[in-house]
């Protein structure tokens, strides 16, 4: 692959991790439409979570972080943008320097036996500048993969064993 076609390539490619969870769906979704919750399964690679607005839950609750991988780090948020109860979480948001990527993430809860929930997270970013493909181009793709996958084995730990903290993120100040 030459470096002009590397810069000139598609957003990035969309890839979906996969977690049996032993809890209802409808349990699994009300905890997910809370983005307060998000740090208690995520806080390995997602740091300085505030939320956006007081109200957590929902559609329209956001949520800006801070996310560090190997080559440097990146500010980034996300709002709830559609809910479909109980199968269906969108979240919208843009990552990047001066969130100029847009990011789509998207929960599917699917019942599988009985009282069980397979969760499927994917994510896709369409980054429209060269630098901006370039930074995806050597890893973070993989590095995103290996890290939500990561994040839903410690969701369906926490829910599992009932270990949910319900640890608060903070509102961010001004």
């Amino acid at each position: 692959m030459n470096r002009k076609s590397c810069l000139n390539h598609a957003p990035m490619r969309a890839f979906t991790v996969s977690q049996t969870i032993d809890a209802p769906r409808e349990q699994l979704f009300d905890y997910l439409c809370d983005v307060s919750n998000y740090g208690e399964f995520s806080d390995h690679y997602f740091t300085d979570l505030r939320l956006e607005r007081l109200d957590s839950y929902g559609r329209g609750a956001s949520l800006s972080f801070r996310i560090s991988y190997p080559l440097g780090r990146q500010w980034g948020d996300f709002a709830l943008a559609q809910l479909e109860r109980p199968h269906k979480i969108v979240a919208k948001g843009r990552i990047g320097r001066i969130g100029r990527v847009p990011l789509q993430a998207t929960y599917e809860l699917t019942t599988v036996g009985h009282g069980m929930t397979r969760v499927d997270y994917t994510l896709v970013t369409e980054p429209h500048n060269p630098f901006d493909r370039l930074r995806e181009a050597p890893g973070l793709r993989s590095w995103l993969k290996f890290q939500s996958r990561r994040a839903l084995r410690r969701l369906a730990r926490s829910i599992e064993s009932g270990a949910v903290t319900g640890q608060p993120v903070r509102a961010a100040a001004g």
